[in-house]
């Protein structure tokens, strides 16, 4: 049932065949052909065996990763294919498969499914800089005892810009610490009972002066590239940490640089970069306060079969012809 990178000409009468970008499905590809023994499943990773394997298969359905074995454009590509009636992507963002032109095609994404996962991160990272954790590790180098007081979270304010499954779960975890709870809201969004106030992009300035904590779970749209930036810094607390798991552009990296340099900021956790690997040269790693991880906040050992098993219900769905769960509104990007 399943093709390894290896095209294969298929007849008209062929069952649904699901085309899945990813250079790793030996996680949870078993699974999948168990679960749906009439479906054909066609896992590639490589650019050109993508193009030339949904070109002879004709794919009804992509399982789409973001990863760098597969450029952007190729994916973007094959979900504009027109036999696609639907394609599915392994995480929340779908900005790789910008512009996106298919529009016979629903595209829905995994945002929600490793919540739970990156608010612990996030509780993590705020809990971290909170009692100096960080500076203890680095005093452990040098043998170094210096004792350091600390205040405890409670009382203290944290600004939640974007206030999805992920955003609304960091806001949960803040509330059980005792934080006060600002959130960033769009449109949609009315109240929420773990948010203490709702605020405007208009009012992110006057949020950014009060907040000890600043965390970023917006999508990648036009309106979120670069929304913080130098004059968005200058506003901040001089106490305050930039918590960045969400997308790089969402920050003006250069502006972010020299505001932890001058110490307008007390420092950043960061596990998303405009480069990644992020450079040897970059100068964020010399920066003591800042703290960096490899792309990995939500990266449990077992989130490709979080990720599979949400795209396997929701192709459960897409075969009884019934809802599917995440539509993604292509126009806002998100």
């Amino acid at each position: 049932r399943t093709a390894w990178n290896v095209p294969e000409m298929m007849s008209n009468t062929s069952p649904v065949r699901v085309l899945i970008l990813d250079d790793q499905p030996e996680y949870y590809l078993a699974s999948l052909e168990a679960r749906f023994p009439d479906v054909e499943f066609f896992a590639c990773s490589d650019n050109a065996v993508v193009r030339a394997t949904a070109e002879r298969v004709e794919p009804a359905v992509i399982f789409s990763w973001k990863n760098p074995a597969i450029a952007n454009e190729v994916q973007r590509a094959v979900v504009n294919r027109p036999s696609v009636r639907w394609a599915h992507v392994a995480g929340a963002g779908i900005d790789h498969l910008m512009p996106f032109e298919n529009t016979t095609l629903t595209l829905t994404n995994s945002s929600g499914v490793m919540a739970f996962a990156m608010a612990e991160t996030v509780a993590g990272a705020m809990l971290m800089f909170n009692f100096d954790f960080h500076r203890y590790l680095q005093q452990k180098t040098t043998r170094r005892w210096c004792q350091t007081p600390w205040q405890a979270l409670r009382d203290k304010t944290v600004l939640i810009v974007g206030l999805g499954h992920i955003g609304r779960a960091v806001a949960a975890h803040a509330k059980y610490f005792g934080l006060r709870v600002l959130g960033l809201r769009n449109q949609s969004v009315q109240e929420l009972a773990q948010v203490d106030e709702l605020i405007d992009q208009g009012q992110l300035h006057e949020a950014l002066a009060r907040a000890h904590y600043v965390c970023l779970h917006a999508p990648l749209t036009d309106n979120t590239r670069k929304l913080l930036g130098e004059k968005e810094f200058a506003q901040m607390r001089r106490d305050a940490y930039l918590i960045n798991t969400a997308r790089a552009e969402l920050v003006d990296e250069a502006a972010l640089v020299n505001a932890l340099e001058q110490q307008q900021i007390a420092g950043a956790y960061l596990d998303v970069f405009g480069r990644e690997p992020l450079p040897a040269d970059s100068p964020l790693w010399e920066i003591p306060n800042v703290v960096i991880s490899p792309h990995v906040s939500d990266s449990t050992r077992d989130w490709p079969e979080h990720f599979a098993h949400f795209f396997a219900d929701n192709l459960q769905r897409w075969l009884a012809s019934e809802s599917l769960l995440n539509i993604c509104d292509c126009e806002r990007g998100y």
